[in-house]
């Protein structure tokens, strides 16, 4: 019912999409659902109403078993986490990508996508200070969500260079997450480490 809803009501602003749901196959509902729903960023003028429908997308991925929630995630952090220039709804952008990482299980590892577009989109619309940045809390979190080391990597680098750029000039922060990401080396990929390093001195 929250699907044929979704669909009716994006269909009835414009976008490119069925009213009618696929037989059988939820995921690819909800697929269709969060490509549409780029749409309404763009030509939907009602602010609380554009604010509702993506929660309301949001609330259909956190019903979805471990094993589906990976990709839909990924959509949704593309669709959602794409800001351009002066886009004055950067605001309610990292609003929503809170909310779906609040919602995801502490231990998913699907937090670590959310949390990486919350960081670059904070960090070009200047928001930084909406997102958690704490790197003692990033650490706690990466060991639940149990993630791959060059994920981490990420994760911290993208978490420097937002602080390192934040107006509240949060340098001596972001030369202890420098260290960090350093440290996450090994003898076997050391050689990656060397333009971390440069960034480090030139920080």
């Amino acid at each position: 019912e929250q699907v044929l809803e979704l669909r009716s009501y994006l269909k009835g602003v414009g976008a490119d999409i069925s009213a009618e749901a696929l037989e059988g196959n939820s995921l690819g509902d909800l697929r269709q659902i969060i490509e549409a729903s780029k749409y309404i960023w763009e030509n939907l003028n009602n602010e609380s109403e554009l604010e509702m429908t993506v929660n309301s997308i949001i609330s259909l991925i956190l019903v979805l078993p471990p094993t589906q929630i990976q990709e839909p995630v990924l959509q949704f952090c593309e669709a959602v986490g794409k800001s351009s220039t002066g886009d004055k709804r950067s605001f309610l952008r990292v609003k929503l990508l809170t909310n779906l990482f609040a919602g995801l299980d502490e231990k998913s590892s699907s937090r670590a996508d959310v949390y990486l577009t919350l960081i670059k989109l904070a960090h070009q619309s200047e928001l930084l200070h909406l997102v958690v940045t704490d790197l003692n809390m990033v650490k706690k979190w990466s060991k639940q969500w149990d993630i791959s080391n060059t994920k981490l990597q990420n994760i911290l680098r993208s978490l420097h260079d937002a602080l390192l750029d934040s107006k509240t000039s949060q340098s001596e922060t972001a030369t202890k997450v420098m260290i960090e990401l350093l440290g996450t080396y090994t003898e076997d990929n050391a050689s990656q480490a060397r333009e971390d390093a440069h960034r480090c001195i030139v920080t």
